[in-house]
């Protein structure tokens, strides 16, 4: 109903991924040229687009939301350097000065508010594979160029959005598969607990290479 508006246009400028949806299932609404969304697309050309690899981190012991490890995007380019690519990835904002025991307490029931946070892939390396001495294991996934402009485009419906963030079941790893079920609508059991491993065994059928760095 919003698309067949007078407001259509800036719906969906706003919400790219769903008029692409809603217009691949052949519903009647009029048809908008989204290269004509400038906020859009100045959002989506700064990012590296060739391929879209899953990154898992191991744990890190220091830190109770990362014992298990962590997981994240990376965006890249073909025939580049995986470092320069653009690193998509869920964390919690946490306040420094919360001890140990209010620390776990929040994060377990859900104070602590969650983000979509883009940073450079290099700047990941140095913070988990130098300075924290983690391993990081990319693989690349088998998604087309267009299931990877699908991705982005729901990533900036999402820019600004807030989640509550759960160590056990709203971390990095549901996020992250819930952000990748936008294209392979695979069905994430619920259960108490989620891990980052379980992305991966998740994913395993569309990986299609591995590179890992070694601490």
């Amino acid at each position: 109903e919003l698309l067949n508006s007078t407001n259509g246009n800036e719906i969906a400028c706003n919400f790219p991924a769903r008029y692409t949806y809603i217009k691949n299932n052949k519903y009647d609404i009029p048809n908008f040229n989204l290269q004509e969304c400038q906020g859009l697309n100045a959002f989506v050309n700064t990012f590296s687009k060739d391929k879209v690899s899953l990154v898992f981190t191991s744990e890190y012991t220091n830190n109770p939301s990362s014992a298990f490890g962590h997981t994240m995007l990376l965006f890249s380019e073909d025939n580049k350097s995986l470092d320069i690519g653009n690193a998509i990835h869920f964390a919690a904002k946490t306040n420094k000065d919360d001890g140990f025991f209010k620390y776990s307490y929040k994060g377990f029931n859900g104070k602590y508010n969650g983000y979509f946070i883009r940073e450079p892939f290099y700047k990941k390396i140095y913070e988990y594979n130098i300075l924290e001495q983690r391993y990081m294991y990319v693989y690349q996934l088998n998604y087309t160029k267009s299931d990877i402009l699908f991705l982005l485009y729901h990533l900036y419906e999402i820019r600004k959005a807030t989640f509550k963030y759960y160590f056990l079941d709203g971390n990095c790893a549901t996020q992250t598969s819930d952000l990748l079920n936008v294209i392979s609508s695979y069905k994430r059991e619920s259960s108490i607990y989620y891990l980052p491993i379980d992305t991966i065994k998740k994913y395993k059928k569309n990986i299609l290479s591995e590179t890992k760095y070694i601490p």
